[in-house]
């Protein structure tokens, strides 16, 4: 990879947010809701993904975009509703 402005700041966006902002949150969050509530938290990445690569890189929503992350917040909404009960 050549050493250019795009790629140093690429390199310190992932050491910032990705690295260090993400744990600082993720940890917050199980302190908060406890591991089993936080734990679900992995299945939002391809949600933060498909809507970042729309904003970003301009991926064209389609119809299955949108029944993924239905799909997703309803297993969520599931998970934690059962977990409360």
């Amino acid at each position: 990879m050549p050493l250019t402005p795009v790629a140093a700041g690429a390199v310190l966006y992932v050491a910032l947010f990705a690295s260090v902002l993400a744990y600082l949150c993720y940890n917050r969050a199980v302190a908060l809701l406890g591991a089993n509530l936080a734990g679900l938290a992995v299945h939002l990445v391809p949600v933060f993904g498909t809507l970042l690569a729309m904003l970003l890189l301009g991926e064209v929503p389609r119809a299955f975009h949108a029944a993924g992350i239905v799909l997703i917040g309803g297993g969520i909404w599931l998970a934690q509703r059962r977990a409360r009960a």
